[in-house]
């Protein structure tokens, strides 16, 4: 049975892999071994029976494990900048893992309107 690693990357990102050759490949691009992701940090899964790759929140891992979601390593390439996280222009999150994930933001305050945009008294 191989180990098992998280490892954080340049983005804050966290993937997990297994084997410590693979820890050693993904090390090199950018990414630092870390301890487990919690609550609203971001995993990479991809789904195994589409292939979609999908960023998902630690706390709301075990959910969609259930539903056919696996612990990823995204595609990669090298830049001048460095190693970038490379997605095909058409995979982007499942509308249902933004929805069923809890919002964990505090929403802002509405601002007040500006002086000029107040509603004026009615005339009688």
């Amino acid at each position: 049975m191989k180990n098992t690693y998280w490892l954080i990357g340049p983005d804050n990102t966290f993937v997990q892999v297994e084997g410590a050759a693979r820890r050693d490949q993904i090390t090199s691009d950018g990414w630092t071994e870390t301890t487990e992701p919690t609550g609203a940090d971001e995993v990479w899964m991809r789904h195994e029976v589409t292939g979609v790759y999908s960023l998902m929140r630690a706390g709301a891992l075990d959910a969609w494990q259930g539903r056919g979601w696996q612990y990823a390593v995204p595609p990669t390439r090298r830049t001048e900048q460095g190693v970038i996280v490379a997605l095909p222009e058409s995979v982007q999150q499942p509308q249902s893992a933004v929805a069923d994930t809890p919002d964990v933001t505090t929403p802002q305050a509405e601002e007040p309107p500006a002086s000029d945009e107040k509603e004026k008294p009615r005339g009688r």
